[in-house]
């Protein structure tokens, strides 16, 4: 009939063979009133839409996590810190048995390592106390290299590329630390026919310097990166890993005012970036005035924590 058309959405392929989500409506060509037997098809290419739609929905997602690991993460951690103080008073008592000794030491070591599970979960909610100063992005990761190659096996090759003048950044440099840490670990064990890490430090075209950590592996299938960023989500074997390395990064990103970002292909590898803004601080050893506070007059007191 006159004026009828046919609408619809999909994912569709280009000439190339890639694949695209694109939306399409077709509408018979009238002359003088008639059908001319043909159609006018029109498509519009609705990948980028959906990619930052994606994006938003994944970053509410995971700042309503946040908002619940960071208030569990705070309980949790008053409630350990009871359980560790105690345990730890009690070992001291006089006339306790070796065994009973070694009991209670079990216990305050589960404990401290449940305090470093709820330090991850208090930096993906970014509610962990940081003491950010300005640092040089090459050197900070130069300077790091040795701790990082204790975190390789033999047939995995750490390879740094960074650019000198990438600049400052304003940022915690054990919060950095932990970062490399967790992403070195990372791409090692996607390696395990070994292979090569690539550090990468440079200034993007946006003015924001990049960390970023890139290894040979299989990649990751897309319903895995997806939700990569979560925490407690693994991959890993049961009792290989917390789930929490990724989402640390993403905390650690985010409360250096800039965000973490991951790209992946099937056969080809994963980079995690680290995208943070560039500071204008320079160290104190680059002539930045020292904030010192003042200190009072010498009495006898008691520091009570």
């Amino acid at each position: 009939p006159c004026g009828q058309f046919a609408a619809g959405e999909g994912w569709l392929y280009r000439q190339d063979g890639t694949e695209f989500h694109g939306a399409w409506n077709f509408s018979p060509i009238m002359i003088t009133g008639q059908p001319a037997g043909r159609l006018l098809g029109l498509y519009r290419d609705n990948t980028e839409p959906r990619r930052l739609l994606a994006a938003l929905l994944q970053s509410q997602k995971l700042g309503t996590v946040g908002l619940l690991a960071g208030g569990v993460a705070h309980d949790f951690n008053n409630l350990l810190t009871a359980m560790i103080g105690h345990a730890q008073m009690v070992r001291e008592e006089a006339g306790l048995s070796d065994q009973l000794k070694e009991d209670l030491g079990v216990i305050i070591d589960a404990g401290h390592r449940a305090a470093l599970i709820t330090r991850d979960l208090l930096t993906f909610s970014r509610k962990e106390v940081v003491r950010s100063r300005s640092i040089d992005a090459a050197k900070e990761v130069a300077r790091l290299r040795p701790m990082l190659d204790h975190l390789l096996r033999e047939d995995v090759r750490l390879v740094l590329e960074l650019d000198a003048e990438a600049g400052w950044i304003w940022m915690d440099p054990t919060q950095l630390e932990r970062a490399l840490m967790n992403l070195v670990v990372n791409a090692v064990d996607a390696q395990p026919r070994g292979g090569q890490i690539r550090i990468v430090v440079n200034r993007q075209g946006d003015g924001r310097i990049c960390v970023a950590v890139s290894d040979d592996g299989d990649g990751m299938p897309p319903d895995v990166a997806a939700r990569a960023f979560e925490p407690f989500f693994t991959t890993k074997p049961a009792g290989k890993g917390t789930g929490l390395g990724l989402a640390s990064v993403y905390g650690i990103a985010r409360q250096a005012g800039g965000e973490a970002a991951l790209s992946t292909r099937a056969g080809v590898g994963t980079t995690i970036s680290l995208l943070l803004p560039a500071t204008t601080a320079v160290a104190q050893e680059h002539g930045e005035p020292r904030q010192e506070l003042p200190v009072a007059p010498a009495r006898n007191c008691v520091l009570v924590v």
